[in-house]
């Protein structure tokens, strides 16, 4: 009599997100790490991946598991971590240089990068000194869902794992669409005389209705990186108690500034998105302690664009919502 043979049962295939991590981290189920790793379950291929950093060196990241390669530089093709984390690594680096460029402005450290072009995007977020999150995804729509998953999941491991306080990443969420009043006269430059449609002249009625003293206090117009028109509520007796010693003038002076580095850093961010998007950027938020500097872009090159200024943390997202109205504004006037 033959008797049968049971095949042996099938290893079970691997579920959930796939864990690289470098030789030299050796807390590989730490707090932080089981964290990650549920975001990017939760999250799915909105997170392309997620990555933890400790002075610019890549610890551990987190993907999909079945994820297809990110391009990279043929100085790290073929190595699957370091591929992995190379985007991340110079984001970081960014992410410092824009920290020094911004304190200056008096608002504290840069806590928050968003980069986003079309067809994807970049989150860097410092979870306490020397320690960053970067975050990715590889689609325009889900930029949202990785900037506000990551914002609750450095705030988690602040809370849970440092004992930090929460710094309201991206505001306090609470959307408030009631206009503000009683914020008095803007302070408005303008660089360019001539009338008709896209002028200073017909933009000045649209600033009085975006910008005011209490979320989107300033707000400058670029078009071919020369200035066009620039309002701001910095004057406001309530507001300038909390802008510290820096006068209205100076600081104005200072945005400027910003705007006319901006050639050279978005070149830099350009190459850094490069893996995920080869689209131009239409979107940077630089989220300090106390508010954010925004640009956001109008798609007819990258000198073309709009900057504002919010110095209220808890403001953060409903700023950035009124300038987002105010580039359709300006759009409908060109």
């Amino acid at each position: 009599m033959t008797t049968m043979s049971t095949p042996p049962a099938a290893e079970p295939e691997q579920a959930g997100p796939e864990l690289l991590i470098e030789q030299h981290w050796t807390a590989k189920d730490s707090p932080v790490v089981r964290a990650c790793v549920a975001a990017v379950a939760e999250h799915g291929p909105a997170f392309r991946s997620v990555a933890h950093y400790s002075h610019g060196v890549l610890d551990f990241a987190v993907r999909p598991r079945g994820s297809a390669p990110l391009r990279t530089p043929r100085t790290v093709s073929g190595r699957l971590l370091a591929a992995e984390g190379w985007p991340g690594r110079h984001l970081v680096v960014c992410v410092e240089d824009f920290d020094r460029a911004l304190q200056r402005l008096e608002t504290g450290e840069l806590m928050r990068l968003v980069v986003e072009a079309p067809d994807g995007g970049m989150y860097c977020a410092r979870i306490r000194a020397g320690q960053h999150l970067v975050g990715v995804t590889q689609s325009g729509d889900t930029v949202a869902e990785l900037d506000d998953g990551l914002n609750l999941l450095v705030t988690r491991i602040r809370r849970e794992v440092h004992h930090l306080p929460d710094e309201l990443l991206g505001g306090d969420g609470k959307l408030v669409p009631a206009e503000p009043a009683g914020t008095g006269e803007l302070h408005w430059e303008a660089a360019l005389s001539a009338g008709g449609p896209g002028s200073p002249a017909s933009l000045r009625s649209v600033w009085d209705d975006h910008v005011n003293a209490v979320n989107l206090q300033y707000a400058a117009y670029y078009r071919d990186w020369t200035a066009v028109c620039a309002g701001d509520a910095f004057d406001d007796p309530d507001l300038g108690v909390r802008l510290g010693s820096i006068p209205s003038g100076e600081r104005r002076a200072m945005y400027r500034d910003l705007a006319g580095r901006l050639r050279a850093d978005i070149t830099r961010l350009r190459q850094i998105l490069r893996p995920v998007s080869d689209q131009q950027i239409r979107r940077l938020v630089l989220d300090v302690q106390e508010g954010a500097v925004y640009i956001h872009w109008f798609g007819h090159g990258p000198g073309t664009f709009l900057l504002g200024v919010t110095v209220d943390q808890p403001q953060v997202a409903l700023a950035e919502e009124r300038l987002g109205s105010l580039l359709t504004a300006v759009s409908g006037r060109s």
